[in-house]
């Protein structure tokens, strides 16, 4: 065989015989006969328009079924679309087929299947016949109407998914490339089989879970749910078919499909592709008697069972909360029983003339929805049982355990999805949920990397940085120490923590340090302890791991950031730790002081002292974690939760795979702007970064605040000013105080243009900076008197940059002016203004403030509640402990 040709056997009575496929439709009957041209003469019966080949006799069929060579075929394919003349002419295709030894298949999609469809069909004489019953069809050109193949159109036209309502439709989506194979394995298999072969999945996808595939393949798409009436595709499936794959893998076949993003792609239309609107059918459920009690105490064995039920499911929130994940499963399953008795019970033996009619069916659902949610939480806490086993070493079979656990928690997150949206939900649950929705909508997003960064795909070992944000660095604070992290099958090795002087210490090779750090600090050599000096975190990350691999030897597979608010954050629910080593009890308010005090005290480069006291703090908080009763593990999760949104916990990693579904989900601390460019709509950008190089820690005492103030032009032209205002409360007896020596950096927009800068109000004379350091590290080197400005592009941002100084006991303000290349159309009837606002890692609740003079032509709608409009001008006022996206409309008046 060359070049993987397929090679198709027919009987030897009958090979000589050409081939018959019917299909009016023709998507799938054009393709098969495109596969079987080069092997045999095929007769296409086609309502659609064909290349000219000369293997393919092409016989069009519009309205009519038209004329049909009387030839004898060694196969007939009938395809079946809905069109009452296609089984009219059935029986005489089956007729002849048997005369002439020939084979016939009837393929029906899903669509098209009814129960008198197949009624039909039992009849005798076609028991000769092979059916082929397939799902929703998707291929590179997206032809058939159904939803896998409505977002292979929007994930090329917009990058972005438009669920309908909540995402929970069933899908039974096939390769076009599969849907082939299985028809030509049946057709000329030598074993002859007449029986139904199912060509879809056994079990449906739902649409959100195909929408979550598509985003695995391409991290950049969107998803967004809208309202829209939609197919409900509960099809009908005949009994007593053999599918044709146990497990079918639709992520293989998109893999194959070119989702890049291409809007003149199509020339068909959005509605063209939208799946059809069926009528869902109706279906009976069968319910079993369970107990011969219910024939003497009904009513009173259902409220007592629904009573007891939900009592069961609140300890096994309790327990769950607590860490006790096998005791929540058991409590869970015995509640499930219960549900299942109450059900059964109150559906046999309500009464009809004791209870009205809407309490039974009020009193059925709540059964149902009680035996559902304790599935799931049966389902959860049982994997959360063997996730736990697995870290604490204790699981025979770590990667076995993981990913059958992975793929109950993927169902489950599904399925509790399917239950919000149905408005099922307990209001204690709901407000549960809603109160973890970030957490849920990370491991939703991130749940597929887990099995490589867990050390499931080989051994994983990563780099742990200790930021201190009281000496605030770009990427969250001055390094001070690091630890080394091993991961293996779900295991976590010890984590060795060490100073960072230690590994500085063996750096042999020159290695040039920035401009920044350079020029103003005097850094002689680009350290670990300054590797995060670069506004993009991702940026540090590769410097960090470069740098310790040179000092040290370790190659690590990434690199996690933690400052100190993320331990106090763990502090605040963990309560008093005892460190026994130092006897200290440590709380989150005297943690800092605790810990500055046993790190500064008789401090030289090269001491342990300060990686001493951490790892010995570390050490009891997992102690704590473990040993302590009471600990919520739901407040440790929001606790964690608010370390990863406010930037005090960052993950990068070497795999650019995993790492861009990490920077697109903000985990990293990148510099990206993942929003997507609007007709007349003005994308704003602003980040202020700022780099202690004072070597002391007076953040402790520093407050600032960021303004902005944008104008709008009559014209749509933009000018800008942003501002910093700087109080240093720091006194000459402050213990970690001192001169706040700044190099701050803003990040702009695209081709932003620096006009002046302003200090204290007074603008002020500016240079570019030099920054070869052969000219400003000479002996003779005399700095300009104006500002040095050192201008540089990062991630198609503008970052501008400069040193100033605070004094203690006083205060600055910093202002820089530019304008931006964007304009916007004063003659449209509408524009946007849309302002992504980056926080800094490592900092607090920076207060913010906006203010916006627009057109006068314009007028503002959809305001928020913190956006005021003063005529002409917005306001608007927040904080920023996290990244903020800023939307603002308006319309002519």
């Amino acid at each position: 065989m060359k070049h993987g040709r397929i090679h198709l056997v027919a009987s030897e009575e009958n090979s000589s015989y050409p081939i018959l496929i019917i299909d009016k439709n023709g998507i799938v009957g054009s393709s098969l006969a495109d596969k079987l041209k080069e092997q045999f003469l095929v007769v296409l019966v086609s309502g659609k328009e064909l290349d000219i080949h000369k293997n393919i006799i092409h016989i069009p069929y519009r309205k009519k079924i038209p004329v049909i060579p009387d030839n004898s075929y060694s196969h007939i394919f009938t395809f079946y679309n809905g069109e009452e003349e296609t089984l009219e002419m059935l029986s005489v295709l089956v007729k002849k087929a048997q005369d002439t030894n020939g084979k016939v298949l009837f393929l029906t999609p899903l669509t098209h299947n009814s129960p008198a469809l197949f009624r039909r069909l039992d009849d005798h004489i076609y028991h000769s016949m092979g059916i082929i019953v397939y799902g929703e069809v998707f291929d590179e050109e997206a032809r058939s109407a159904n939803m896998v193949n409505y977002f292979i159109y929007q994930a090329r036209k917009n990058a972005k998914l438009e669920i309908p309502n909540e995402g929970m439709g069933k899908l039974y989506p096939v390769y076009l490339a599969d849907l082939l194979m299985v028809i030509i394995a049946a057709a000329f298999s030598e074993e002859r089989k007449n029986g139904k072969i199912f060509v879809f999945p056994k079990h449906p996808f739902s649409e959100i879970s195909v929408a979550r595939i598509f985003q695995k393949i391409n991290p950049e798409l969107k998803i967004d749910f809208n309202k829209r009436k939609t197919r409900s595709s509960d099809y009908f499936i005949p009994d007593n078919g053999e599918y044709a794959f146990d497990s079918y893998d639709i992520e293989g076949g998109l893999r194959k499909l070119d989702l890049s993003e291409s809007p003149k792609r199509y020339s068909t239309s959005e509605k063209q592709l939208s799946a059809p609107i069926q009528r869902r059918p109706y279906s009976h459920r069968l319910i079993l008697l369970l107990l011969v009690l219910i024939l003497l105490f009904p009513l009173l064995l259902v409220l007592i069972t629904g009573a007891v039920g939900a009592g069961l499911l609140s300890l096994s929130l309790r327990d769950a909360e607590g860490g006790k994940f096998q005791n929540a499963s058991q409590y869970a399953h015995f509640a499930e029983e219960l549900f299942q008795v109450g059900e059964t019970v109150g559906n046999n033996y309500y009464p009809a003339d004791f209870l009205a009619p809407v309490a039974v069916q009020k009193l059925d659902e709540n059964f149902r929805t009680g035996k559902q949610l304790a599935q799931v939480e049966v389902d959860l806490f049982s994997s959360l049982y063997v996730f736990s086993n697995i870290y604490n070493g204790t699981s025979s079979n770590p990667k076995n355990d993981f990913s059958k656990s992975l793929a109950t928690v993927k169902n489950t997150l599904l399925k509790l999805d399917e239950m919000k949206a149905q408005n099922q939900l307990p209001q204690n649950l709901q407000a549960r949920l809603s109160d973890n929705s970030y957490m849920i909508y990370l491991l939703e997003n991130t749940i597929d990397t887990s099995p490589q960064i867990l050390g499931f795909q080989g051994e994983k070992k990563y780099l742990i940085l200790f930021q201190n944000n009281m000496e605030l660095r770009p990427g969250g604070g001055f390094i001070g120490s690091y630890g080394i992290l091993d991961i293996n099958n779900g295991k976590f090795g010890k984590l060795d923590i060490h100073d960072v002087y230690d590994a500085d210490g063996k750096l042999t090779t020159h290695i040039e340090p920035p401009f920044g750090l350079r020029r103003y600090e005097g850094a002689s050599h680009f350290f670990l302890r300054d590797s995060n000096f670069a506004v993009d975190n991702t940026v540090n990350a590769a410097a960090s791991a470069d740098i310790l691999s040179r000092e040290t030897g370790e190659k690590v597979d990434g690199v996690i950031t933690v400052d100190t608010n993320f331990i106090k954050n763990i502090l605040s629910v963990l309560g008093t730790v005892t460190v026994n080593d130092y006897k200290e009890q440590v709380t989150a308010d005297n943690f800092y002081l605790l810990t500055q005090k046993h790190a500064e005290e008789n401090f030289f480069p090269g001491s342990t002292q300060k990686s001493d006291f951490l790892r010995s703090l570390l050490s009891s908080m997992q102690e704590s974690l473990s040993e302590k009763k009471g600990v919520s593990y739901l407040k440790l999760s929001r606790a964690i939760e608010q370390s990863i949104k406010e930037k005090h916990l960052q993950f990068v990693f070497v795999d650019s795979a995993i790492q861009k579904i990490f920077t697109v989900n903000n985990l990293s601390g990148a510099v990206w702007d993942g929003r997507q460019i609007n007709d007349n709509t003005f994308d704003d950008f602003l980040g202020t970064v700022d780099a202690n190089l004072g070597q002391n820690k007076t953040n402790y005492y520093l407050h600032r605040s960021i303004s902005q103030n944008v104008t709008i032009s009559d014209s749509g032209q933009i000018d800008e000013e942003a501002t910093i205002n700087y109080q240093n409360m720091s006194k000459k007896n402050s213990v970690f105080g001192g001169d706040y020596k700044n190099y701050v950096r803003f990040i702009l927009p695209t081709g932003a243009d620096l006009k002046f800068v302003s200090i204290d109000n007074k603008q002020v004379a500016i240079t570019s900076a030099i920054t070869d350091p052969s000219l400003f590290s000479a002996a003779n080197f005399h700095p300009p008197s104006a500002l040095e400005i050192e201008t540089t592009e990062v991630n198609g941002k503008e970052v501008v940059g400069f040193f100033l100084i605070v004094a203690i006991e006083s205060s600055k303000k910093v202002s820089i002016n530019y304008t931006v290349p964007q304009i916007i159309s004063a003659t449209a009837p509408s524009f946007s203004y849309d302002l992504l606002l980056r926080k800094q890692p490592g900092t607090d609740q920076d207060p913010y403030s906006l203010t916006l003079s627009y057109p006068n032509k314009f007028k503002p709608i959809d305001l928020g509640r913190d956006t005021v409009d003063l005529g002409g001008k917005l306001t608007y006022e927040t904080a920023l402990p996290e990244d903020r996206d800023i939307n603002i409309k308006f319309s002519q008046k």
